[in-house]
């Protein structure tokens, strides 16, 4: 399992990737980008458009950026504010509320489900794919995520 690491700083661009990319990107590998926002926020002086836009760049190095998610509980304090939303979902990714009903980790659980389910999709049809997984959360380190060890090419990023 590979993994990134993103050192933010006041700049027009989300982060910048100490992990190199492929030189040629795999134009049939499937990538998909999920967002823990509830544990990586935006900071207040970054536009979202902006760093939507870095992280389609950072994703299409590993292949055709197929499904891009973002995560968080509406009634927490690092929700997705609304000039943020209207952005993001402009930019092409699916919003996600996960209110936690005062349960805990609803939004990992959640992220949890819906790679896997994006994994077993592409395994099923023998797709080579990649996952993106931006947060700062470290309990997605045990979590069952696809490895090199899935059936088929098959890569996970840890941010």
């Amino acid at each position: 399992m590979e993994s990134w690491t993103f050192d933010y700083e006041p700049s027009p661009s989300i982060a910048v990737p100490t992990h190199t990319a492929p030189s040629t990107p795999d134009a049939t590998r499937e990538v998909g980008l999920f967002w823990d926002y509830q544990n990586l926020a935006l900071p207040c002086y970054q536009d979202a458009a902006t760093a939507s836009n870095r992280l389609r760049e950072i994703s299409l190095c590993y292949g055709n950026l197929v499904e891009r998610r973002v995560y968080s509980d509406p009634e927490e304090t690092n929700r997705v504010q609304a000039s943020n939303r209207s952005q993001l979902d402009m930019a092409g990714f699916t919003l996600i509320d996960c209110p936690s009903r005062n349960m805990k980790e609803t939004v990992d659980k959640k992220i949890i489900v819906d790679v896997m389910c994006f994994a077993l999709a592409r395994v099923a049809r023998q797709q080579p794919a990649c996952v993106v997984l931006l947060t700062n959360d470290g309990d997605y380190a045990c979590a069952p995520l696809p490895d090199a060890k899935t059936p088929g090419d098959f890569r996970t990023h840890l941010r």
